[in-house]
């Protein structure tokens, strides 16, 4: 994810709250969170896995649903007045998807950023990994002759700093 576009979209939206967003298939928008997206791209509704089976098809594309990636901007204060009132709320569960994320949508300007992958490959590539098996999935993905997400993409740059370190030693 090409986190400056995502931060000067949030920006340019003049968003308090900035949900990424991938397109994925009506069938598979209920293991996510299901975001409901204007005409403007302002979030308008927000459902932690439905269960009912109709998530709302994506303002972006509407063959398909506009799930959340787990991934947000957001402004100190509205983050930081959102989890006060939630750590207030005794009838909270206390999840940023089930309960503080869909406060916030009635409560604050929330826009959904539509995520691009700049890999170029035939899918966009992102992976819930809440799971064991979805992370070891998400690392077999990696090693792959022809891998959908490669790290080995020139146009596509991975930017690490390395910390020198002294050699492992065992005794």
């Amino acid at each position: 994810m090409d986190y400056h576009d995502m931060l000067s979209w949030h920006k340019r939206k003049r968003a308090n709250v900035t949900i990424a967003t991938i397109q994925t298939s009506p069938q598979q928008g209920g293991r996510f969170g299901a975001v409901e997206i204007d005409g403007k791209y302002r979030v308008t509704g927000f459902e932690e896995k439905p269960r009912h089976g109709r998530p709302a098809r994506s303002a972006f594309n509407p063959e398909v649903v506009s799930a959340s990636m787990g991934v947000y901007l957001t402004k100190t204060s509205v983050l930081l007045r959102s989890l006060m009132e939630d750590a207030a709320d005794l009838h909270s569960s206390h999840d940023f998807g089930s309960d503080i994320l869909p406060k916030s949508i009635s409560r604050a300007h929330v826009v959904a950023y539509d995520f691009s992958d700049l890999n170029r490959k035939s899918v966009r590539y992102w992976r819930d990994v809440g799971t064991i098996d979805a992370y070891y999935e998400a690392n077999m993905d990696l090693v792959a002759t022809d891998p959908e997400f490669n790290l080995y993409d020139r146009s596509w740059p991975l930017r690490t700093r390395v910390e020198q370190q002294p050699p492992a030693k065992f005794v």
